[in-house]
Parts: structure tokens; sequence; C-alpha cells
């Protein structure tokens, strides 16, 4: 009975940490994305709902004298990311002033949480969270394109209180677009190693990556699909080497190598989500920000390098610098904020977790966690109030509960 409660309860954190978006707090009043309000509500329903999961199961299920156990729900890699992420962001409000707690608890912190709670389920809850996961993914790009084709939004696009009208990307429920796009890209090297019918894989990876382009996000794509060219050449190397080659394996190979293109063409030249696209593939002010954002490093003093900046001289860089909105790159975004010296602090303990999450991985899981870190060096997500962090997590965590595919030739 205990076991199952606390099932439910760790899916309904899992689900409202991946379908609440900012946007949909914002439809309901809830000034979690905006300036002014009580700081109450600058933190995610779904981080109060999940810590308070985490309290009952500690207090009235785990025993705390029950010290092995303990051990093996929150592993010493993690605890010790958690250790640095606090630590980080202590001596960062020490060295410069008030630091944003809510997005160090939401964005930082929160995977450290959501491991040891779903670390607490058996391997067959957790294939049960890793398939409401995928199925997540599945919907949300399903009605990213709704918005597209429709040009109506499930949730209102605001940043800062301000409708964003010019933008015609899909939201969904996870938010911002790029966020969606650098999710649904890792979620798809998920699919590709964890779901075991081939034509399932088929049928999913083209639904999430047709998402990914109502998501617009370019460097996400583009990755991707760089990504997806070079492990396709690889399985079928290693597939034919091992002769794990079947029927249903060359329907997909065949089906990626000669027929995704076509269908991508249709999509990018006969919908609306595929022109909007291409026009944006041009080199736009949003596309020199990432690389005019290196020159906000010539306000910054040589202090400033080393133990980080505040917050609202990083806003004021921003505006003088000509950026659009924000810095560009979530690692460099991170750097500016804390500092060379705590900025690596928290790489210390992002690398102690990284390794763990990796360990156990099919390589399309490994392939995935790569890709997620390559793509923060195009967007800002990381360094947002975003659950990104968290919901990669998620997927490699619960992955590592599901069987590899048969023809899996690793």
């Amino acid at each position: 009975m205990e076991q199952k409660l606390s099932f439910y309860a760790i899916t309904v954190a899992v689900l409202s940490i991946v379908m609440v978006s900012p946007f949909a707090l914002a439809m309901i009043g809830w000034p979690y994305g905006t300036a002014g309000g009580s700081a109450v509500f600058k933190i995610h329903p779904a981080t109060y709902f999940s810590l308070g999961v985490l309290a009952c199961l500690f207090f009235f299920v785990w025993q705390p004298q029950n010290k092995a156990y303990l051990a093996e729900v929150a592993p010493r890699p993690v605890l010790i990311y958690g250790l640095c992420t606090l630590v980080t962001f202590a001596f960062n409000v020490l060295l410069v002033g008030a630091g944003e707690i809510s997005f160090v608890i939401d964005s930082l912190f929160m995977p450290v949480v959501v491991v040891v709670l779903v670390s607490h389920l058996t391997p067959a809850q957790q294939q049960v969270i890793f398939k409401i996961l995928l199925s997540v993914f599945v919907v949300n790009s399903l009605v990213g394109m709704a918005e597209v084709a429709t040009g109506a939004r499930l949730f209102p696009y605001t940043i800062q209180g301000l409708d964003i009208i010019y933008d015609k990307r899909a939201t969904a429920f996870m938010g911002h677009p790029l966020t969606n796009a650098a999710l649904t890209a890792v979620a798809i090297f998920f699919v590709l190693g964890y779901v075991q019918k081939p034509l399932h894989v088929l049928a999913i990876v083209c639904v999430l990556y047709m998402g990914m382009i109502a998501f617009g996000g370019r460097s996400s794509l583009i990755l991707l699909t760089i990504a997806l060219l070079g492990y396709g050449i690889y399985y079928f190397f290693a597939s034919a080497k091992r002769q794990h080659l079947n029927l249903q394996t060359l329907t997909v190979i065949t089906g990626v190598l000669f027929f995704a293109p076509f269908v991508l063409i249709y999509v990018m030249l006969g919908t609306t989500a595929g022109q909007a696209f291409v026009e944006r593939l041009a080199w736009d002010d949003s596309a020199s920000s990432r690389l005019q954002l290196f020159e906000i490093f010539r306000y910054i003093s040589t202090a400033e390098i080393f133990l980080g900046t505040n917050t609202e001289k990083v806003n004021a860089l921003i505006a003088f610098s000509g950026l659009p909105w924000t810095i560009e790159n979530g690692w460099v975004a991170l750097f500016i904020r804390f500092g060379a010296i705590l900025f690596g602090v928290y790489i210390l303990g992002f690398s102690i977790l990284y390794r763990y999450l990796l360990k156990g991985l099919a390589v399309e899981g490994k392939i995935a966690l790569a890709l997620f870190v390559v793509i923060a060096f195009t967007n800002n997500s990381i360094a947002a109030k975003t659950p990104m962090i968290s919901i990669v997590c998620l997927l490699a965590i619960t992955a590592k509960a599901m069987r590899h595919q048969q023809n899996d030739p690793v």
C-alpha cells in the first residue's frame, strides 16, 4: 500500500514538473516569472509538492536510521552535486549580494530531489514513469504542431508579464520554444535506445522530430540531425558487423535514410510550421547574439570574472550590449553569474552527477546526455528558471530500468 501511494505521489510530482510551465502558471495568476510579488510565488508549485513528498518519505517511510537504504535512494554523486550547488549559491550571495534563490532551487537543486524520489521506486514503477515521460513528449509535440497549424496557444506566451505575439513558435506544455526543442531532442535518443519495437520507434521519432520544427529551435534541430546521421551510420555498420540486421531494423533504416528526407521536405515546404522554420534559418538578431554575447566580457572587471556578477548588473550588461532579451548560451550565462571560481565548483558537481547518470546507460542514452550539454551552449534554458536538468535526470534514471532494444548492437 505504501509503495503504491508513493508511486502515485511521485508520478504527480513528475507530471507537474514536466507539464506545468511558467506560462501555465501565469495564466492562473501565479507570478512565477514576473517582477514583484511575494518570494513564495517565485518557486514553482511542483517544487513545493516534490519537497513535500520527499519529506513524507524521509520521516514516515524511509526511517532516517536506515542508513543503507538512504544511501541507495540518495547516491553519493547526487548528494555531492547538491552540495556543490548550495555552496556555489551561498558564496555567490556573500560575494556579489542577493541572488535568485528560486532559480537555484527550481533549476539547479531540483535534480537532486527528483533523482532521490525516482530512486525510491521499484524498477517496474520506474519503467512506467519512463513510458509516461515519452507519452508526454509525444503529446507535447502534437500540441505544438496543432498550435502552429491553428495559430492558437494552449497557454499565453509571456515573458516578464509581456505577451509575445510576434513569435509564432509553439510553446505547448513545456513552455519556452527553445526548452521544448532541447528536451525533445534529448527524448528522441532515449526513444531510439529504449523503445523496443522498431516501427514504434520510427513513428515516435517522426512525431517528435516534426514537433521540433514546430518549436523552432534551429540549433537544437541542426545538432540533433547531425547526431542522428552519425548514429545511423554507426548503428548500420555495427549491426551488420554483428549480424543483428533483421527485416524490422532494415525497415527503420530504409525509412530514415530514404523516406524521411522526402517527408522533411514536404513538412518544410508544405506546412505552416515548416515554412516558418525555413524563414528562421536566415541569420537574424537571435543568431548573431550568440556571437555578440562575448562582447559582455569587455565590460566586466577582472574581479567580477573570478567572483561573479549580481543579477542587476547582468541585466544592465545585456541591455548595454544590445543583446535581445538574454545571454543565448547557458554555460556562459552561469559563468558570468557565478564567476570562474564558483562556476568551477558547480561544474565539478555537475560533472560528478553527469558521470553518475551515464553509468549503465545504453549508447543512445549517452548520446542524449552529450547532446543536452552541447545544446546548452546554444540557448539560455539551463541558466533560467526551467526544469531542464531535472527532466534529463528523470529520463536517464528511469531509462536504466528499461530493457535495451533486442537488436541493440552495443
